[in-house]
């Protein structure tokens, strides 16, 4: 192979490589303090959100059966006690935190929510831990 179209496939093969990191969305990640809480304590949750060039974006976690929001933060709390909150322009790296209320009965139990920024096809889970544990 000649020289010419050596650097015509390395210009090739570096402009997919800068396209394909272009198409990387944001992600939005999970941290829950503490992980073991007694009967009725509370916790708090905190999600991580780091855009990469998204407009905007929207967030729905879901505590676990039997657990009550003490403060919601920003979020906005529906009647079956998701948490939800809509970004609609000027997405920006942020955290938000809310705090919840353990139920009374010792066990193990999984937050789960999902996200969905411009430019996804689908909406993702929210990564990071999920478990609490009551005892």
């Amino acid at each position: 192979m000649n020289l010419k179209y050596m650097g015509v496939l390395a210009l090739a093969v570096l402009a997919v490589a800068m396209v394909a990191g272009c198409t990387s969305t944001g992600t939005v990640t999970r941290t829950i303090s503490p992980g073991t809480v007694a009967p009725g304590g509370t916790v708090t949750v905190t999600l991580s959100v780091d855009v990469n060039n998204e407009r905007f974006y929207i967030i729905e976690e879901i505590p676990p059966a039997g657990w009550e929001v003490v403060d919601s933060g920003i979020f906005i709390v529906d009647p079956q006690g998701h948490l939800k909150w809509v970004q609609l322009q000027n997405a920006a790296d942020t955290t938000y935190t809310f705090s919840m209320k353990a139920p009374s009965v010792a066990g193990s139990y999984e937050f789960t929510g999902i996200y969905q920024m411009d430019g996804m096809d689908n909406s993702v889970r929210i990564a990071g831990p999920s478990a609490v544990t009551v005892s």
